[in-house]
């Protein structure tokens, strides 16, 4: 497994990181507002096929330079598989990946940038690739809100809770096979970061806890768009 690379928070490399992520947000902010709507799905349809081509052209990258590894390359993480969500929502408008993208792409992506480990390495590509797609999942959930009024529910929250931790008996599996670090589930990340709490396994429960919060206050903000349950059964509740 190739070293990973921390940017230290407070740094320069971290300030400019953060202000690439700031006006990309920007870009995608103004287009959702003022943009054209009669050629919306072709740009949407643009974006998210740039996402993808920056992804694989990173893998490609890798591979040329003899740095891909299954042990660390593959779209394990929860960022990882948030980017895949957020390039099939803009290719398709597809709704069943809406809400974890929402949770774990927000949530994620946010916890990504003010604390980044590059899994990748620290070439000034992999770096840029990195925080092009940590940006995006934040960006593709609060675009297909405010652009296109898509809604969560208000017990969805728990639904990507669960999801959530369904991937970690297949993905642990994964770890304990190619001695990979998936999901931060062998090891914790290597940044400062106040919810990385204590050594395996008791860092995994911070991390529980911390999604909980975090999934619920994020509920919690966007309350506004939520949409009623079609039923109080929690059972009903669907995507």
């Amino acid at each position: 497994m190739h070293p990973h690379y921390v940017i230290p928070t407070g740094t320069q490399e971290w300030w400019l990181g953060l202000l690439f992520s700031l006006l990309y947000a920007a870009c995608i902010g103004w287009w959702a507002k003022f943009g054209r709507t009669d050629n919306r799905r072709f740009w949407e349809r643009i974006w998210g096929i740039s996402i993808l081509f920056s992804w694989l052209g990173t893998q490609f990258f890798l591979a040329h330079k003899g740095w891909w590894r299954l042990n660390n390359d593959l779209p394990l993480h929860l960022c990882g598989i948030s980017n895949l969500m957020s390039v099939a929502v803009l290719l398709f408008k597809e709704r069943r990946l809406f809400v974890p993208l929402f949770f774990w792409g927000i949530v994620g992506g946010l916890q990504a940038l003010l604390t980044p480990q590059v899994t990748a390495g620290n070439h000034p590509l992999l770096i840029a690739e990195y925080y092009l797609y940590h940006t995006s999942i934040i960006l593709v959930p609060n675009y297909m809100i405010w652009a296109h009024g898509w809604r969560i529910q208000r017990l969805d929250w728990l639904w990507a809770l669960l999801y959530n931790n369904l991937l970690i008996l297949p993905i642990f599996g994964i770890n304990l096979w190619l001695g990979a670090n998936y999901m931060y589930l062998i090891e914790p990340p290597h940044v400062d970061n106040p919810l990385i709490i204590g050594q395996w396994p008791y860092y995994i429960l911070g991390f529980e806890a911390a999604a909980l919060l975090h999934y619920f206050f994020l509920s919690t903000l966007f309350r506004r768009h939520w949409k009623p349950l079609p039923s109080q059964d929690i059972v009903n509740a669907k995507f």
